[in-house]
């Protein structure tokens, strides 16, 4: 019994002598935030999805058009929607 008295004596005498604490308020929190800086509305990505379901053959065809410019198949679709809508208007 004696022992755990001591265990519990040493345990406040070291909390009695802690002489700093680490007290942050909201806005030392928020100013020391890591992480890179959120990107501007100009920065961001759009976060709309299109689907589309196409046959194998012209799943191909247009793989072969996108490879021969050098880009990949999503890039020369939507290319290819707006040189058609630039057609139209």
């Amino acid at each position: 019994m004696s022992g755990t008295q001591i265990e519990k004596k040493d345990l406040k005498s070291l909390i009695e002598k802690k002489q700093t604490t680490s007290v942050k308020t909201f806005a030392e929190a928020d100013r020391r935030k890591g992480g890179r800086p959120p990107l501007s509305d100009d920065e961001k990505v759009s976060k709309i999805r299109l689907t589309i379901y196409l046959t194998p053959d012209e799943e191909e065809k247009i793989k072969n058009a996108a490879s021969a410019l050098g880009v990949r198949p999503q890039a020369f679709v939507k290319m290819a929607s707006f040189a058609f809508m630039n057609k139209a208007d």
